[in-house]
């Protein structure tokens, strides 16, 4: 997971630099701007189930079909959602030449719901498989787009590109989970899962919506209310501090199957031992970053 991350932000960060060195200004903040707007659906396509997945992958195994399903389902329920609101607002918010690729964009990322597969190796602690499949499509679509961005490509070249690795990504999520699962089309809806869900993915909705909104709508309100070319100084600036963020979010997901087992095993020793050293790495990892 660390060389996933290390590989996907080391060529992100490259990418940033050569589109400062081959695009204009506007073009650069225009496409930081789209992408600032596309983030904030994230709470959409995710609904809050992520760890709630991995919780009942882990104590539930025998039923998995049934909990990936209902959870794919509403995810999709809820990216189909979010794509229609920001379909509308986007007639404000986008200028009128780029609304088509919008469009797309947004019809694309509904496939981002089929990222619940993830889950499912996380609780059976094979994060490696869905470390090579983000590595894999991810550095290979970055290589491609900073092969078009250096012969000349634009904006337009680049969401295209964008599209087609989201849709790309969806389908190696279904075919690694047929592979290592064979259960595809077993596959169902559950309305009682699906009752469970709700009930309990409330504040895990809000909470995600409040750390997309932290990170993102910076961006967004100066490209409204300032200029889109101060979108793209500032987003420059800030990537370099987004990057640390995605740490502790690899330390937790580590030890999170882990923790469940031992909490479900009512072992309160052992649980309080690993909480514990989950936590000294976190804490200890952030001084090493600080200083």
């Amino acid at each position: 997971m660390l060389i996933e991350k290390g590989l996907l932000l080391g060529s992100s960060f490259l990418f940033a630099i050569v589109l400062t060195r081959y695009w204009s200004v506007t073009q650069l903040g225009e496409y930081h701007y789209i992408i600032a707007l596309l983030a904030l659906l994230a709470p959409f396509s995710n609904l809050g189930l992520n760890s709630l997945v991995s919780r009942e992958l882990v104590n539930r195994p025998e039923h998995t079909a049934e909990i990936i399903g209902t959870a794919i389902i509403m995810r999709l329920g809820g990216a189909f959602t979010g794509a229609v609101i920001f379909s509308i607002l986007s007639f404000w918010l986008i200028l009128p030449s780029l609304q088509p690729l919008f469009f797309a964009l947004l019809s694309a990322q509904i496939t981002h719901a089929l990222g619940v597969i993830d889950y499912y190796f996380e609780a059976k602690v094979q994060s490696k498989v869905s470390a090579i499949i983000r590595t894999t499509v991810g550095l290979g679509f970055m290589l491609l787009k900073l092969f078009f961005v250096i012969n000349g490509a634009n904006l337009s070249t680049v969401l295209v590109l964008t599209i087609i690795e989201w849709v790309l990504l969806a389908a190696m999520w279904l075919l690694v989970y047929q592979i290592y699962h064979r259960g595809l089309l077993h596959l169902t809806w559950n309305t009682n899962q699906a009752r469970f869900y709700l009930r309990r993915c409330g504040w895990l909705i809000m909470s995600s919506i409040a750390a997309v909104v932290y990170l993102k709508i910076d961006q967004v309100m100066l490209g409204m209310m300032v200029s889109i070319e101060q979108v793209a100084f500032y987003s420059l600036a800030s990537r370099l501090s987004e990057v640390w963020y995605l740490v502790p979010g690899i330390v937790v997901a580590s030890f999170y199957p882990a923790l469940i087992k031992l909490k479900s095993s009512e072992e309160n020793g052992a649980y309080s031992t690993m909480l514990q050293r989950m936590c000294d790495y976190l804490c200890w990892g952030l001084l090493l970053l600080r200083y």
